[in-house]
Formats: structure tokens, C-alpha cells, sequence
């Protein structure tokens, strides 16, 4: 298995579903690996926001579905992050084999 692997995708991070800031994809990328979750999130090069995520941070991945866009909501104890991030996947059967493959437990649907 390679060390890590990426995806280009969106994010919605704020204190809440409601109370967020929501980037379409391309504008944000996760990077995978048995260390932890790194999301970034770039808009024309112009602004960047990076949220580290180290494995013993991860309370929980979870799957999260609005309308047609499937997402995977990390649950962390980073007190730098916002409570709620969600990463808008673009293919999320490699994003599944790859969390599982690094070790990584989804709660259920």
C-alpha cells in the first residue's frame, strides 16, 4: 500500500451543519495516512486554511450524506479545528478502501 493517498474534494468546517463555511470542490484536498487526516483548503491560491488531524485526535469517521453529495464527517479533540468538518468526496469507494487499509473504523451510515 502506498504511504499516503490524496483527493481532491470540498469541505464545510464551523461550529455546527448551519453555522459553517462551505467550499465547493476543487477548492479543498485530504491527505490520508496512518499518522492522521490533513485537510487544506485553498481558493485561488489567493487563501488557505489546513486542519491537522493526527490519528489519536480521531474520535470517529462517519459517513454524511446531504442531498446528492456524500461527505466524511471527522469527530476529533483538536482544539484548533472547528468542531464540525465534513470533506465532500468525489469518489468515495477509493476514500473507503484507503481509510480501511490504513487501519481506519467507519461508524455505520
Amino acid at each position: 500500500m502506498d504511504q499516503e493517498f490524496t483527493q481532491t474534494g470540498g469541505i464545510r468546517y464551523g461550529s455546527s451543519f448551519w453555522l459553517s463555511s462551505n467550499y465547493t470542490i476543487p477548492f479543498a484536498n485530504l491527505r490520508l495516512c496512518r499518522e492522521g487526516i490533513i485537510l487544506s483548503v485553498s481558493v485561488f491560491g489567493l487563501w488557505r486554511r489546513t486542519f491537522d488531524f493526527p490519528r489519536q485526535a480521531i474520535r470517529q469517521l462517519r459517513w454524511k450524506r446531504v442531498l446528492f453529495s456524500p461527505g466524511l464527517q471527522i469527530e476529533h479533540t483538536v482544539a484548533e479545528c472547528p468542531p464540525f468538518v465534513v470533506f465532500w468526496v468525489t469518489n468515495r469507494k477509493a476514500l473507503a478502501e484507503s481509510l480501511s487499509g490504513f487501519g481506519y473504523e467507519m461508524a455505520a451510515w
